[in-house]
């Protein structure tokens, strides 16, 4: 593993960056709220006229193969590939038309587009060493004239966000995780914190849950061994966990959703975003006045 860089040129301070982060549309499924997520874009399209932006995209945009029935898929068709292929070239077809459009919008209407994201658990294999997602990303990259999105994993990634100036330049780490689990905002808050215990990164974007929040948590960093200064510091990392677009609770005499079916606690639709500010440092920060980047969440 790595991490991705990406670079961020700014000519003067402070300098404003939106990075908006989405993910679990799994556009196709019948509990999926597609109107909430043409309203989202909508947002971030708005939002993007004043401040640059990038979109992330944490995976399961489409409601496609999970893990356990890519390998049944596999077996069904074990000697008949070219049954697995004509299923690959409907679900190629769907993407198309449907999700594509969608992100193509994000992605040619800000101003560094879809930087990248991870598959997820909803995907499909549709070559050897390719997947729907990569198919995708290659398809919005192609569409814009060559505005590159890179794919990132199936589930975690780290990202190298540089801020790049005249002749000087500031540095976020972060981590993007597709996630894992379920259950309450008490259980998604636990898997966050053991993200920040595991991994070493300034800002951490999750999803899969549909818990959405955001929060702060410091540490407490040891004494600058280099210049032997005996105080001890502090380091705040900021916190994204965000939500989806499934509907639950449906009126209707039909089968219900799995949210209805497993009595899951309504949760919050939506998604969130990272607002970054590159500013000149106070003197209580840094002796020198270097660079100082702030990270807010916002939900």
């Amino acid at each position: 593993m790595w991490a991705e860089p990406f670079i961020f040129p700014f000519k003067k301070l402070p300098y404003d960056l939106n990075i908006e982060a989405i993910g679990d549309w799994q556009l196709g499924s019948s509990s999926c709220c597609e109107w909430k997520i043409d309203q989202h874009i909508d947002r971030i399209l708005y939002r993007a006229k004043k401040t640059p932006t990038g979109v992330l995209s944490v995976g399961d945009l489409e409601d496609e193969d999970r893990p356990s029935t890519r390998v049944m898929r596999a077996k069904i068709a074990a000697e008949r590939k070219e049954v697995v292929k004509r299923d690959m070239d409907k679900h190629i077809m769907y993407l198309d038309k449907f999700l594509i459009p969608k992100l193509l919008r994000l992605h040619v209407g800000t101003e560094f587009g879809l930087l990248g994201g991870v598959a997820g658990h909803h995907w499909s294999q549709i070559a050897e060493l390719s997947n729907s997602v990569e198919y995708i990303f290659r398809e919005l990259e192609k569409r814009s004239g060559g505005k590159p999105v890179r794919y990132l994993g199936e589930m975690m990634s780290y990202l190298d966000f540089h801020f790049v100036g005249k002749d000087e330049a500031a540095r976020k780490i972060g981590l993007l995780q597709h996630g894992e689990g379920g259950g309450s905002k008490t259980g998604t808050i636990n898997r966050l914190e053991k993200s920040v215990k595991a991994f070493d990164a300034d800002f951490f974007i999750r999803g899969h849950d549909c818990q959405l929040l955001a929060t702060k948590v410091d540490q407490l960093t040891l004494p600058n061994l280099r210049t032997h200064d005996p105080a001890v510091g502090c380091r705040t990392r900021t916190l994204l966990n965000v939500g989806s677009a499934t509907m639950g609770y449906e009126i209707g005499r039909g089968a219900p959703a799995y949210p209805e079916m497993s009595a899951m606690t309504p949760a919050t639709m939506g998604w969130g975003t990272l607002e970054f500010q590159v500013r000149r440092a106070l003197k209580q920060e840094d002796a020198d006045l270097g660079l100082a980047v702030d990270v807010f969440a916002r939900i």
